[in-house]
């Protein structure tokens, strides 16, 4: 009897135990999968083009902006790249496309000519808002991976 019981016991985790495994091991390439395409979108922009462009916006001694207008073309450009999310992901979506939108709205609205005190304001918040584009990014690749610790 006790045999019997036993060899139902081990039935039930020779099942189990690949049935788990199966699930687990689909979730964690899930998770990869996710993660890769985080990496593909917004890995050029992260490490390159973002701080690219923003070293080339200055202040002339005349009080002239340079380096707006490709800076709000690169917006446009990562906020259509990140058209996958809005159906992958709508939440961190919503938020990117949020963010990319009120940097662009900050870059839009500066006036061609600025006082130094105005340009030292608008160095702040645009550094700003890119911290927090970057930290959105982040955070979603982190809980991506702190699912996968699970």
């Amino acid at each position: 009897m006790n045999s019997d019981i036993l060899s139902i016991i081990a039935i039930f985790i020779s099942i189990g135990v690949p049935v788990f495994e199966y699930f687990y091991n689909k979730k964690i390439n899930d998770i990869n999968i996710d993660a890769h395409y985080f990496d593909a979108v917004y890995e050029e922009y992260l490490l390159r083009k973002i701080p690219d462009f923003r070293i080339k916006i200055e202040r002339k001694d005349n009080g002239e902006m340079v380096g707006i207008d490709g800076f709000i073309s690169l917006l446009r450009d990562m906020r259509k790249r990140s058209l996958y999310f809005k159906f992958a992901k709508e939440d961190f979506y919503d938020e990117i496309h949020s963010l990319l939108q009120n940097l662009e709205d900050e870059l839009v609205l500066l006036d061609n000519v600025v006082s130094v005190e105005d340009y030292n304001k608008f160095q702040t918040k645009v550094d700003s808002i890119i911290y927090d584009i970057y930290s959105c990014i982040i955070s979603a690749t982190h809980k991506r991976n702190k699912s996968e610790d699970r």
